[in-house]
């Protein structure tokens, strides 16, 4: 009878291992694959910035600033690819989503070239090295 509740016991440890492995390892193959996608599509992206087809919003994703049906489906991608990533983080952090979205959409408007679309905080347009560029205010 006790080998009978140890192998009960062990295969419940087991279940229990597989159970939250098998997610883990699951959406570290999912990072992999976006991470692959949005390498992919990094040329297309800073080619559109620099022709001005799209932008950086002030939450860290994409706007479309044409209506060319490339245009719509890169940040379509790359914004789907985009809540992947600051879900993963965000959950890893335990904060929200949105907090990841905009920390980056900092990193990213500092890092951005001038003549790239980027929203300000407070939601206004601007072209990096503009007259509007709030860091030229400062």
């Amino acid at each position: 009878m006790k080998l009978n509740c140890l192998t009960g016991k062990v295969i419940l440890a087991l279940a229990l291992i597989f159970s939250t492995a098998v997610p883990v390892f699951a959406e570290e193959n999912d990072l992999a694959e976006v991470q692959k996608s949005m390498k992919a599509r990094l040329k297309d992206m800073v080619t559109m910035k620099k022709d001005g087809k799209i932008g950086e919003n002030n939450l860290g994703y994409l706007t479309a600033r044409s209506s060319d049906e490339k245009v719509t489906e890169l940040v379509k991608e790359e914004n789907a690819d985009r809540k992947i990533v600051y879900d993963t983080i965000a959950t890893k952090q335990k904060v929200s989503s949105k907090s990841i979205g905009q920390a980056r959409a900092k990193q990213i408007a500092e890092k951005a070239k001038d003549g790239e679309w980027l929203q300000s905080t407070d939601g206004k347009w601007y072209q990096k090295g503009s007259a509007d560029d709030p860091a030229k205010k400062k």
